[in-house]
């Protein structure tokens, strides 16, 4: 459907997300989403009514349900309930982030386009920089997470607060960017995503 809405008016695409979930990110070997979305960010209903087709898609398929909702009733029924609209402001400018499934087995960050729209199964470290991504995909930090996150059966439920938050990056890193940790980073997701392509093998 998402095809056939840019084909009819390319203008659509304005519109139109990917969409990936915890799952995707860690089964897919080439962790692309399979889904698309309509997002009208945080727009008024007046500019998103301009987008004709999705906009008819979204009122015909979410206004009643969320206007019944009185939980939700009074927010605006055209826009996600929790867009989370910092987050897309932080890396709309970014070539990269990096995102790990909210439940998961191993603890793994991967590097993922910013113009996806991230479901609520995922994390998002909004920076681009393989430095600090070599902190947080290492041993070191999740044995951290495993400590201070929780867990469901055995898979590691990843706390922000508990275990980002709380872990101590080294000292001055954040300031100044280390290219020697960065380029270890890299190389370590490059080669990573080889051997999952290789393979065809998910995290």
């Amino acid at each position: 459907e998402a095809d056939r809405l840019r084909f009819a008016d390319p203008g659509n695409a304005e519109v139109l997300f990917l969409t990936i979930n915890g799952q995707e990110v860690n089964s897919e070997p080439d962790q692309k989403p399979r889904r698309s979305i309509i997002s009208f960010q945080d727009w008024s209903i007046e500019r998103a009514a301009t987008y004709a087709a999705p906009f008819e898609i979204v009122e015909r398929l979410v206004k009643a349900e969320r206007l019944a909702n009185s939980r939700v009733a009074h927010l605006p029924w055209w826009l996600y309930e929790r867009a989370r609209n910092e987050i897309y402001r932080a890396i709309r400018t970014l070539p990269r982030c990096f995102v790990a499934a909210a439940t998961t087995k191993y603890l793994n960050f991967s590097a993922a386009p910013t113009n996806y729209v991230f479901l609520n199964t995922v994390y998002v470290f909004t920076t681009d920089r393989w430095d600090l991504y070599a902190v947080v995909q290492s041993t070191i930090h999740e044995v951290w997470a495993r400590k201070y996150s929780g867990a469901l059966k055995q898979d590691l439920r990843y706390s922000p607060s508990k275990c980002f938050e709380t872990f101590a990056f080294p000292e001055g890193l954040w300031q100044t960017a280390n290219p020697s940790l960065a380029t270890l980073g890299e190389r370590y997701h490059e080669h990573r995503k080889s051997l999952m392509l290789s393979l065809w093998l998910g995290l």
